[in-house]
């Protein structure tokens, strides 16, 4: 059985949502996840004692959360010294036009140039919009943003977008992977 730390950045909740959702699916495959909010990592964060890690951040504007890249950044030896899978969460991911593919794809290389982290496995999740939460600037752009990407733009409510099936099993596989001493081997 391996232990799995998740460690997220999350503007609004959803990316803790999905981090969630993948601890979920790792128990569920017989191995302990741990769930940490990036920003609440202790001055004395250490991955001593995990057999892998997940990291999550959202993007929020084109950008990802700074206390999650400077987390990873700082850590970045400890992080490449675990398997690691990484995923950003960005309502861009619903889109299949090759630009928009090209930029989430930027999203993910971004991160770890940024973090000289490079993890074993990365993903892009569709994400939520949550106008009813939004500033009226933020609101503003997100529905420029989701009007580009033919989404929903009646700023009243909130649309989900994310493929929890794919979330799941992203983890899951991740999971399978692990090789634990005196654990079954994937």
């Amino acid at each position: 059985m391996a232990k799995i730390l998740i460690v997220y950045g999350t503007n609004e909740g959803h990316t803790r949502k999905l981090a969630e959702h993948m601890a979920d699916a790792i128990r569920g495959k017989g191995h302990q996840a741990e769930l940490l909010q990036g920003i609440k990592a202790p001055p004395d964060f250490s991955l001593a004692g995990y057999d892998g890690v997940i990291v999550g951040t959202s993007i929020h504007m084109g950008a990802h959360q700074i206390a999650m890249r400077k987390l990873v950044k700082k850590h970045h030896e400890a992080f490449q010294s675990l398997p690691g899978a990484y995923f950003c969460v960005c309502i861009t991911a619903t889109s299949t036009r090759p630009e928009d593919q090209r930029q989430v794809e930027k999203y993910i290389s971004d991160f770890s140039k940024y973090t000289h982290w490079e993890p074993r496995k990365t993903a892009a999740f569709a994400g939520a919009i949550r106008y009813p939460y939004y500033n009226f600037i933020k609101r503003y752009m997100i529905k420029l943003i989701a009007r580009k990407l033919g989404l929903d733009t009646d700023t009243k409510r909130e649309f989900i977008y994310t493929d929890w099936a794919a979330v799941a099993r992203f983890a899951e596989e991740f999971a399978e992977k692990m090789h634990v001493p005196g654990g079954p081997a994937a």
